[in-house]
């Protein structure tokens, strides 16, 4: 038997001060702030700073969520009117390598969602962004070509040979599966947004705390040895 390493927890689509305060009361790793234009969960600049401002000195990291109709002039923004020093690239493949490419100079601590099902080799991907020191997180689409944060359940059998050193995973994630989830594929980092709010989509600081004491326990179960 092997014991787990301490997972890492990131509570997504956060909204306001107080979303990532009572994350940080919580224990989460990260706190992920939506800037991606037109999704339900975005905040406007203004508001992130203000996010970002109060975890300043809280090990509790801000992330913003980048992709869409962005290009890298905007993200530049983004980061100058923030304060931002984490990002996670979403949406397209090839535009999230250009914004890669043209944002090499701000030294950036990157994420890369990476949705299945997709008509990408996802390994090879995989492998390519953690070639650049981009950490790679895997998630839930409705279809091919989607965005994720859809609250769409991964299919666990598809996501399983993906899942190895620091990759995460999303898709579906909630206080009641998370500990099941963990157990089964035993992923470095555990994402959720949909799984935290409450049924008028508010995020709620019970299920927060829910979700992130039954991610903790089910990664420090010991766990059977993998098959050779």
């Amino acid at each position: 038997m092997s014991q787990s390493t301490d997972i890492e927890v990131k509570l997504c689509g956060l909204r306001s001060v107080e979303d990532v305060r009572a994350a940080a009361a919580v224990g989460a790793n990260f706190a992920g702030i939506v800037l991606v234009p037109g999704a339900r969960r975005a905040v406007t600049l203004e508001v992130a700073a203000a996010m970002v401002q109060e975890l300043a000195s809280d090990p509790c990291r801000p992330i913003g969520l980048v992709g869409g109709a962005v290009s890298s002039a905007d993200v530049r923004r983004i980061v100058a009117t923030t304060g931002l020093r984490s990002l996670q690239l979403v949406g397209n493949e090839s535009q999230a390598r250009g914004l890669l490419h043209d944002l090499g100079d701000l030294e950036l601590d990157l994420h890369r969602t990476l949705t299945l099902p997709s008509e990408l080799d996802l390994q090879d991907a995989a492998e390519g962004w953690e070639a650049r020191g981009v950490r790679i997180v895997f998630d839930a689409a409705g279809r091919v070509g989607e965005l994720g944060g859809t609250g769409h359940r991964i299919d666990a059998d598809a996501v399983r040979p993906l899942l190895h050193g620091t990759r995460g995973l999303a898709g579906g994630l909630n206080p009641r599966n998370v500990a099941d989830i963990v157990r089964d594929l035993q992923p470095a980092l555990v994402d959720v947004s949909s799984g935290i709010e409450d049924s008028a989509g508010v995020n709620d600081p019970a299920l927060m705390a829910a979700f992130v004491e039954a991610a903790r326990r089910a990664a420090s179960e010991p766990h059977p040895e993998p098959v050779p």
